[in-house]
């Protein structure tokens, strides 16, 4: 196919739609293009035509499509309220566009060609000649039934051409839908692809997984998801559910951007929720959190409770990082599910984001039939990563695969490690610190003074949360000024958490501090792929650990150019360090807790 129609289910609308449909698909089917896209029933800054239509040599065209008869035109004033609700959509669109400077061309004109059009799929040219007066109206044209018999690219757009590059109909997708944009590297706009798009807004029949490598978008799918589902059902009550505050506090964070860049109104904000699986268990068993046995009770006790009081209550639920929950928890978020039904069919709406190589909080798999959910055709896998660096997801797939355990993991879940790469194509590198935290300090330096990196870029890992406070009061006062013990990233510092408390987080720069204390695989696969484009890791001593020599003696990368920072550090970069400018320390005061 040549050209991308999203959403694929269109057959539930009028006929004549169907039929304008099929009749484009036919014409691209002639032409060699990936980057031409139809949106059916689009729902833009709360806003809906027909179909969007964009094509990189002819621009972007908004269709209404209307299947009055001419006995259906009763007066004038019903004509004029289709054409400005048409005239309205094209101008909020063109207003979306016109202030961006990366649609631009070289001498300040847009890039592409605007068109607004209806179509009469059965009105002749002679009714609609009879109506001009009313129909001859600023930026819309109109198309006749006869003119859809022999469609062309000219009557769905214009005579004059135009060159929309890659990059920017990216851009015009992402201004269309925020709620599909990746992660900007580099000022360059990334979106979902055209297939991930599709399976984030299919139809709402039933349960949906999609897995992938870190960094491929999951997280943006399950957004993009719940975004479409109220926009689609504006009535629907949506959760989300997450493992953890971390990842809790990251997806409110997206969720708000996108929301308030897709213009919906404030009134549907709250349809949708975001809480931790625990505070929605504990909500629902209304129960006490004991003063003992807390493990148990996070573990069983308060889901067994909740399970016994859940009720249907949420229209949609959406899990994101669905492998660290345990089978009970899914079965309850299942419960509390309302069931839909359209004909004869009933289902609940599940959405499940996840990665099974970073289950780090539960070691085992899921019994889907025990569940009750069957997965068979309903579920995506996404290889490509938007964040993590090619030589950084490389080492760390290596390091997998060297345990049988593991390697088996990669090969069902990732259906093996070929076809795995970065789709930034940003330069990365992985470098080796050997010492104690005086060295971690230095790094710092060279990042921030010399380098010229933002605090905000680093991103520290430690073991656990007593190994993050003895780094943070070893560093130097002016660092410690830049640095805090926290589970997100904050403008102006260095954020030091753990690696469990990583999940969810990414940057720049991170580094991995006593990878040797470390011996969960999957745990330092967590950890490395939080880098995307610099990975620092630290030992005391490498030898300490099998794991962490094998890391060490696995960093031949191709071209990973030293940029002044020493894959190990030395006496004489302590004594450099010492002997530069910084403000005098004093003592710390309570701990950051």
């Amino acid at each position: 196919m040549s050209i991308n129609i999203i959403p694929l289910d269109y057959k539930s609308l009028p006929k004549d739609v169907i039929k304008f449909i099929d009749k484009v698909k036919l014409l691209y089917n002639k032409i060699d293009t990936s980057d031409c896209y139809l949106y059916i029933k689009p729902i833009i800054r709360d806003i809906k035509t027909t179909v969007v239509l964009i094509d990189p040599l002819r621009g972007i065209s908004t269709i209404g499509i209307s299947v009055w008869l001419p006995s259906t035109i009763n007066n004038t004033l019903e004509a004029t309220n289709l054409l400005s609700g048409i005239n309205n959509y094209f101008k909020i669109i063109a207003d979306l566009f016109i202030n961006d400077s990366r649609l631009l061309q070289n001498d300040k004109t847009p890039c592409y060609n605007f068109y607004s059009k209806v179509i009469f799929t059965r009105l002749s040219p002679d009714v609609i000649n009879k109506w001009n007066s009313t129909f001859d109206q600023p930026y819309t044209t109109y198309i006749s039934s006869d003119q859809i018999s022999n469609l062309t690219f000219e009557i769905l757009f214009g005579n004059e051409g135009c060159l929309i590059t890659t990059d920017q109909i990216s851009i015009i997708r992402g201004i269309l839908f925020p709620e599909i944009k990746v992660k900007d590297v580099y000022d360059k706009i990334k979106v979902l692809d055209c297939k991930q798009e599709l399976f984030a807004k299919k139809i709402p029949d039933g349960h949906y997984m999609v897995s992938g490598v870190p960094g491929s978008g999951k997280t943006v799918m399950l957004i993009a998801r719940a975004i479409y589902l109220l926009k689609k059902n504006p009535t629907w009550y949506i959760k989300i559910v997450t493992y953890n505050r971390s990842l809790n506090s990251k997806i409110k964070s997206r969720f708000r951007q996108a929301f308030l860049d897709s213009g919906l109104t404030n009134e549907l904000f709250d349809n949708i929720s975001i809480t931790t699986f625990h505070k929605m268990a504990l909500d629902i068993a209304g129960i006490i959190v004991p003063e003992e046995n807390i493990n148990t009770f996070w573990q069983e006790g308060v889901v067994v409770q909740a399970l016994t009081n859940a009720i249907p209550t949420y229209d949609a639920i959406l899990i994101d990082e669905y492998q660290d929950f345990y089978d009970k928890w899914i079965m309850l978020c299942i419960k509390v599910t309302k069931i839909q039904t359209i004909g004869i069919n009933q289902f609940r709406n599940i959405f499940l984001a996840g990665d099974r190589l970073q289950s780090i909080f539960n070691p085992k798999e899921h019994s889907w039939a025990k569940i009750g959910i069957n997965i068979q055709g309903r579920s995506k896998l996404l290889k490509h990563t938007y964040r993590t660096g090619g030589s950084i997801i490389n080492l760390a797939l290596k390091m997998l695969m060297s345990d049988i355990v593991c390697r088996d993991e990669v090969n069902r879940f990732y259906e093996g490690n070929k076809g795995i790469f970065n789709e930034s194509g940003i330069s990365n590198k992985i470098q080796f610190i050997e010492g104690d935290y005086n060295l971690i300090s230095i790094l710092l330096q060279n990042l921030i003074i010399d380098d010229g990196y933002r605090p905000e870029e680093i991103l520290v890992l430690c073991p656990t949360h007593k190994h993050a406070k003895v780094l943070f009061n070893s560093f130097p006062y002016h660092l410690r000024e830049q640095s805090m013990i926290m589970r997100d990233i904050t403008n102006g510092l260095i954020a030091i958490t753990t690696y469990h408390s990583s999940k969810g987080l990414e940057n720049r720069i991170c580094i991995l501090v006593d990878i040797d204390e470390i011996i969960d695989l999957k745990l330092i696969y967590v950890g490395m792929t939080r880098a995307f484009q610099f990975l620092y890791i630290h030992s005391t001593n490498f030898a300490n650990s099998e794991i962490a020599t094998n890391l060490k003696n696995n960093s031949f990368i191709e071209g990973n150019k030293n940029n002044g920072i020493p894959n190990r550090f030395t006496v004489k970069d302590i004594l450099d360090f010492t002997n530069k400018r910084v403000p005098r320390s004093k003592p710390l005061d309570d701990s950051p807790f």
